[in-house]
């Protein structure tokens, strides 16, 4: 059956973010198992709707950053999926991966799948619980005044919503596509205009964390 080409990351679509390091020695090889065997096999799963791939250029974290999306929370668990992750090869390049992670995140706020990337464009996430506001007021506020500003910034290439399904890490993650680290200035205070009151509503996010990751094409 013909996989369903999507162009719009939609409201309870799910977000993998995996992160994770490789011995040195092997970085070669495990980066051609990825690239002709992994990620091709994966983009043959029923429900896997897109797959990214980006390096951290900070000496902090993991050196590789992957982000899945995913129709449901289901896919990640149907046996071929799982198959993926089963092959020889497979087998043969895990001992060598390092400082493994993987969160999954539920879309509150969709929006456009980038496709048009180039190297250089970076995905930018950004990770926080929320202190002196309701959950309610933060989205509504998010996805009527924020969201749309920022989407109005040129270099500003789509931008979701999600939050945390795991029982650990912050609730609630940002994924900002960019053009450079260059303008992440204007996609954090700078963004929103004194006049209209939405720095208070910033001044609410506790336990940011902020990590850019520059695309692999």
């Amino acid at each position: 059956m013909e996989k369903r080409f999507t162009v719009v990351l939609e409201k309870d679509n799910i977000l993998r973010l995996v992160y994770a390091d490789v011995d040195p020695e092997k970085e070669i090889d495990f980066n051609q198992w990825y690239d002709t065997e992994h990620e091709p096999l994966l983009n043959q799963v029923e429900g896997v709707i897109k797959n990214y791939k980006a390096v951290n250029p900070s000496q902090e974290g993991q050196k590789y950053f992957y982000l899945y999306l995913h129709e449901n929370p289901d896919v990640q668990n149907c046996p071929q999926y799982k198959a993926v992750s089963q092959t020889t090869w497979s087998k043969e390049i895990r001992p060598f991966v390092r400082n493994f992670k993987a969160e999954s995140y539920k879309v509150l706020l969709g929006g456009t799948i980038p496709t048009e990337l180039k190297m250089g464009n970076v995905i930018r996430a950004v990770y926080f619980d929320l202190k002196d506001v309701s959950d309610a007021a933060f989205n509504d506020w998010y996805k009527n005044e924020y969201a749309p500003m920022a989407k109005k910034t040129e270099a500003i290439k789509s931008l979701w919503e999600a939050i945390n399904l795991d029982e650990t890490g912050p609730k609630y993650l940002l994924v900002y596509f960019l053009d450079s680290v260059d303008i992440q200035g204007k996609v954090d205070l700078d963004i929103i205009p004194p006049e209209k009151g939405g720095r208070s509503m910033l001044r609410c996010l506790s336990n940011i964390v902020e990590k850019n990751y520059e695309l692999k094409i």
